[in-house]
């Protein structure tokens, strides 16, 4: 599992090396799955990406968050524009709300990708600390499937993660615990 820091912590040392998502790899419908930062509230979380241009898919992309509350079937929305800080920082974005969130804003990073022992695609990122919520920073486990990463997968990220030697990301990876998924939004 090839891993890297935030760039934001270490202006992109640890990006040499990285194996850079294939373009477009990230577009398409994830569920969050494990998270440093869950909230008690929210269930079902799911998140979207696709380029806000077709014609240039490593431009600037949008990024819709769906979710449920806890005892509650309604659909929360929440919509933004991510901007890539490439090329210098390859899979960075800085997010931008919009509507009553316009000024949220947290910059993006993919720590990881690829697809589990099963073949499902997962990825790994971490967002900083967002002011106008105080929403804390976060390193998030999405994948293709509500279930999330198979077990060994898992603990490899987090394995891999923790290597890296990084206080605050390892403080952040000791506290994920799965996000609730469940068959709420089911079809």
């Amino acid at each position: 599992i090839s891993v890297r820091l935030p760039p934001v912590i270490d202006n992109g040392a640890s990006t040499a090396g990285w194996s850079i998502p294939p373009v477009g790899s990230d577009f398409g419908y994830w569920y969050q799955t494990f998270s440093s930062s869950p909230s008690g509230f929210q269930r079902n979380l799911q998140y979207s990406t696709h380029p806000l241009n077709p014609s240039n898919p490593v431009g600037q992309r949008t990024d819709l968050s769906s979710f449920q509350i806890v005892g509650n079937d309604t659909v929360y929305t929440s919509y933004g524009v991510d901007t890539p800080l490439a090329p210098a920082f390859p899979a960075v974005y800085n997010y931008t709300g919009s509507g009553i969130l316009s000024q949220a804003t947290d910059i993006l990073s993919v720590l990881a990708w690829g697809t589990d022992c099963n073949g499902i695609g997962y990825r790994v990122s971490h967002s900083t600390f967002t002011p106008f919520t105080g929403t804390p920073a976060s390193v998030d486990v999405l994948s293709r499937s509500k279930l999330g990463p198979d077990a060994t997968t898992l603990a490899n990220i987090k394995a891999a993660l923790v290597a890296l030697g990084n206080s605050g990301i390892t403080a952040l990876v000791n506290a994920m615990v799965a996000a609730a998924q469940d068959s709420g939004r089911d079809g």
